[in-house]
């Protein structure tokens, strides 16, 4: 069994997942340029590589992973066509 240090309450894990939410709904709407998408590449293998640990041992959000997959993958639609708009419209 877990001890309580280790427990988090069921109100904070939802206020989290809302403020998770929150900021990668305003990260979406940031223009990302070269330089920034060289910045989240280089994150993204780090992380991958598991050189990058900012939270401990902690996963990284599943918001925030998604945020860094569409970027990633919008990316070279935008660099092949940069007079294309992509939409990054959350799903449901």
């Amino acid at each position: 069994m877990a001890d309580a240090s280790h427990r988090v309450d069921p109100l904070l894990q939802v206020k989290l997942a809302y403020q998770e939410s929150e900021l990668a709904s305003q990260l979406k709407k940031l223009p990302l340029g070269a330089a920034e998408l060289s910045i989240i590449r280089d994150r993204a293998e780090k992380l991958r590589d598991g050189r990058l640990k900012t939270r401990g041992d902690a996963l990284l959000p599943i918001i925030l992973a998604s945020f860094i997959f569409d970027s990633l993958c919008t990316s070279q639609g935008i660099t092949q066509a940069p007079f294309l708009i992509i939409s990054q419209q959350p799903f449901g």
